[in-house]
């Protein structure tokens, strides 16, 4: 069992990590600018709002917006081959000569990741809820739990994409890894499409990483309340995070084999 004072440590490096170079910096350069400017429209999208309902909504969409554009970006950057050049920089032998093992390196590696996913992603949710209720100026309780919904749902993505990402980037050429993940997040919707009569329809319709982190969102958001929707679409993020680290700790020989 990995100590809770090295995990720290693991997890500080994994998100230091996450930010260098300059692909990872031009990403979260984007990011930011995609932050801004998801705050600016949400500053107009308040003002032709016809309801607190609808304006309760709009951290919802910022979210998506902040996630699937600035937050992919940012842990595309982050990943490609992140292990490879982890091995060929020392950076695992360091990490084992102070008594870590792999599968310690693996995750300090993706929370790493998940955190300045999170930070960005959950960053830009609270500057839109914010610019909202200073927009609106009322229905504050309303714009309050619509961007708490939208910051658990940045979360969730946060914690599934980074080591999704890292599974299909780490230890793969560029071209090969983008294609991996585009299966692993489009293919299910496919799988549920196939087997749609074999599949209940609410687990079907979260087969879909992008449709499951709208549902944990969704079930506390304000008019969409679904306690038990939301377990399940975190339970199908759960099992997928679970799976990604397991390919993650695969990675790590063939990440040893290309650095060498």
């Amino acid at each position: 069992m990995v100590r809770a004072p090295r995990f720290i440590a693991l997890a500080q490096l994994g998100a230091r990590l996450a930010t260098q170079g300059a692909m990872a910096k031009a990403g979260l350069g984007v990011a930011v600018l995609v932050a801004l400017g998801v705050a600016v429209a949400m500053a107009i999208a308040a003002r032709a709002a016809h309801s607190g309902g609808d304006v309760a909504r709009l951290p919802l969409a910022a979210a998506s917006i902040l996630a699937w554009g600035g937050g992919v970006l940012v842990a595309f950057t982050a990943s490609s081959q992140a292990l490879v050049r982890d091995e060929r920089e020392g950076i695992r032998a360091l990490v084992a000569s102070r008594g870590a093992t792999g599968v310690a390196y693996a995750f300090g590696r993706a929370t790493g990741l998940a955190a300045v996913l999170a930070a960005l992603t959950c960053g830009g949710v609270l500057l839109s809820g914010g610019v909202l209720a200073a927009t609106v100026r009322s229905d504050v309780a309303v714009i309050a739990r619509g961007t708490l919904a939208a910051a658990v749902g940045a979360v969730a993505f946060s914690v599934t994409m980074a080591p999704l990402s890292l599974a299909a980037l780490g230890a793969r050429s560029r071209a090969g890894g983008y294609l991996v993940l585009v299966g692993v997040v489009a293919g299910p919707e496919l799988v549920a499409r196939l087997f749609a009569r074999a599949l209940p329809d609410e687990w079907g319709e979260l087969l879909p990483v992008p449709a499951a982190v709208s549902a944990v969102a969704d079930a506390i958001a304000p008019g969409t309340f679904d306690p038990m929707r939301g377990l399940r679409a975190a339970f199908v993020l759960a099992l997928i995070a679970a799976a990604s680290m397991a390919a993650v700790r695969r990675q790590l020989a063939r990440a040893r084999e290309l650095a060498a």
